[in-house]
């Protein structure tokens, strides 16, 4: 396939609203049905018992992800100062100072009593900082709500799929003390609870200022793609076929074949903007130069009303994250939930 029809395939998968309409879309392109081109995740066949049973609640899943992708903003201005998050001495000793650092720039080598407290911000201040981390739904009528997860962190190369976004046990953020998620499960939590197929889109750019980085872990995977988007599917294998129990698997066709199964690397090509952020309530209307969409197709919400009314999506995080470490920016972006006369239905959820 030439570039732009990788990208009109990646495009066509973000548009998609319902797990029928991503098997379409993959069989039209011969990717469904051949499974040596699917990777195993985690690159371990029996990852199900691991990766699939890890929460028994829909929202505590999408905490998960909203927690790495903190980690991921952090992270990345971590590195764009020139320290490697990693570094015991020079890296931030805890989430706090690392936000009164980097976000707030009002470090002077000792962490204030206010430091690093999103109550403390003014209101603009927060909705500027939220709007690099986006919740947002999108839903084909008859069917269950999608659920989106977008950030401006700092993205990883089609070359670090398989030890970063698709990493099972690789304790990547260990070392780094003002992380959060050092379980290593690739946030695999919420895919249990992804429609009857357990498919979910990731797409991800590194930021261009970090290829080449000295602050970057020498052990990131460096390769000619690196300033390419990546994108993949992923979805549970294993169901009616002759196999003890399910496993996840991902779309990583390039290089895979039949003498060298589940092998392959994931699908990238080059673009300067991808529309992974909504723009007030609509959804995919703002596009961006780096960072990772994460789309949860058909996802199990206990409730299918208003996120952002009560009993909803945003007040059930509330209570799940009651202090983020930063501000994330809530979307209901469905058109079955709005009315004629409603205002622009987004949130910013800061304390």
């Amino acid at each position: 396939m030439t570039n732009e029809e990788i990208k009109g395939l990646c495009l066509k998968l973000i548009y998609a609203d319902s797990e029928d309409a991503v098997v379409e879309i993959l069989k039209a392109y011969e990717l469904w049905d051949d499974t040596s081109l699917w990777r195993y995740y985690g690159d371990a066949e029996l990852n199900w018992d691991r990766a699939g049973n890890q929460q028994a609640r829909s929202d505590f899943a999408i905490n998960e992800k909203l927690v790495n992708t903190i980690d991921s903003r952090l992270m990345l201005e971590c590195m764009l100062a020139g320290i490697s998050p990693e570094d015991p001495v020079n890296a931030p000793q805890n989430m706090r100072e690392a936000v009164n650092r980097f976000i707030e720039k009002t470090w002077n080598g000792t962490l204030k009593v206010s430091g690093g407290r999103v109550e403390e911000w003014p209101t603009t201040m927060r909705t500027k900082i939220a709007e690099s981390i986006a919740v947002f739904t999108t839903e084909q009528k008859g069917h269950k709500p999608c659920v989106n997860v977008a950030d401006l962190g700092e993205g990883q190369t089609p070359e670090a799929f398989p030890d970063t976004l698709l990493s099972l046990g690789k304790r990547n953020k260990i070392r780094i003390k003002f992380a959060q998620g050092k379980y290593g499960q690739g946030s695999t939590g919420a895919i249990r609870f992804c429609g009857t197929r357990k498919l979910q889109l990731i797409v991800s750019r590194r930021h261009p200022r970090l290829i080449g980085n000295c602050a970057v872990s020498r052990t990131y995977p460096l390769h000619d793609s690196d300033n390419e988007w990546g994108f993949t599917i992923v979805r549970r294998e294993g169901d009616g076929l002759d196999v003890k129990t399910p496993f996840l698997s991902y779309l990583a066709p390039l290089g895979a074949s039949t003498t060298a199964p589940r092998t392959g690397r994931v699908l990238l090509f080059s673009s300067d903007l991808m529309p992974l952020f909504p723009k007030g309530d609509d959804a995919y209307k703002h596009e961006v130069e780096h960072g990772t969409l994460v789309k949860m197709y058909e996802y199990d919400l206990k409730t299918a009303s208003n996120i952002l009314r009560r009993g909803g999506l945003r007040p059930k995080i509330d209570l799940l994250l009651p202090e983020p470490a930063l501000p994330i920016r809530f979307h209901e972006c469905r058109k079955s939930q709005k009315s004629e006369n409603s205002s622009e239905q987004v949130e910013t959820m800061s304390v």
